[in-house]
């Protein structure tokens, strides 16, 4: 794993990029050793109309959590805030205020 977020802690919501270049949001639920447990996670993807998150689950519950192995993780970082109001408003329907 090249960076980790030593400041994430459960609750937040994060963002992971993976050895195969995919990169998850999702909110932290728990760290252990060896794995990341990661609460609604969804894949970041760029299209016409600028990034979307999209369902990382298609058969899975929307309130699947996964497990992440860190052997399969590359980097962990904080999610960029307009990103993390998007997966907030996309996972509870709740449009976070703009200051």
């Amino acid at each position: 794993m090249l960076v980790t977020n030593q400041t994430a802690k459960a609750g937040d919501v994060v963002s992971f990029k993976l050895v195969n270049g995919d990169e998850i949001v999702g909110k932290l639920k728990e760290v252990q050793e060896g794995k990341y447990r990661v609460e609604r996670p969804f894949a970041a993807m760029v299209t016409q109309q600028g990034l979307a998150l999209v369902p990382l689950l298609v058969t899975g519950t929307e309130t699947a959590v996964v497990e992440l192995s860190a052997n399969h993780v590359m980097m962990v970082f904080d999610t960029a805030k307009e990103i993390a109001d998007h997966y907030i408003k996309q996972t509870t329907g709740i449009q976070l205020a703009t200051v």
